[in-house]
């Protein structure tokens, strides 16, 4: 979920611009590191007219934190500012597949959070669960431990064949 929701619902008297701006200073300065294993191979490998990231993040944060992973930077970046309602909502997968070009139901999303899993759904998506012993959501197709159980392929018509774990 985005900061701002979060800093409503637990601090209504706090300003909510002023708050989110000094947690993004705070996560710029207190966050990056490691990608997810197999997570800069597989972005690498895909045409970047295929993929995007939807974040909860600023556009800001979200790149520091694709630098400080030395992941690759998407051609489409859908981050907390681009919307205005954050997740669960399904706004910011709605812009996202508009922004790629695509209808939502030809969206694979990998997510990790309630939150993202339940807009992505909400947006007509199809979703893959990064992380975890169990589906956070019946509707989610399949848990990844990491990317390296992911594979792609270009199939006819630039189309991406994906394959996940059974």
């Amino acid at each position: 979920m985005r900061s701002r929701e979060v800093i409503r619902a637990l601090a209504l008297q706090l300003d909510v611009e002023r708050e989110a701006a000094r947690l993004d200073e705070l996560e710029m300065l207190h966050t990056g590191g490691n990608a997810i294993a197999g997570a800069g191979e597989l972005l690498r490998h895909l045409p970047p007219q295929h993929w995007a990231i939807v974040t909860s993040a600023s556009e800001r944060v979200a790149h520091h934190r694709l630098r400080c992973a030395d992941l690759p930077l998407p051609a489409v970046l859908v981050g907390a500012e681009a919307v205005v309602n954050g997740k669960p909502d399904p706004e910011p997968y709605l812009l996202g597949a508009e922004r790629l070009g695509v209808s939502p139901a030809r969206c694979l999303v990998f997510e990790d959070a309630p939150a993202g899993i339940e807009s992505a759904l909400r947006a007509g998506c199809t979703v893959v669960q990064v992380e975890g012993d169990a589906p956070l959501n019946p509707a989610v197709v399949a848990v990844i431990r990491d990317w390296r159980e992911v594979k792609v392929a270009l199939g006819e018509g630039e189309s991406l064949l994906v394959t996940l774990p059974a």
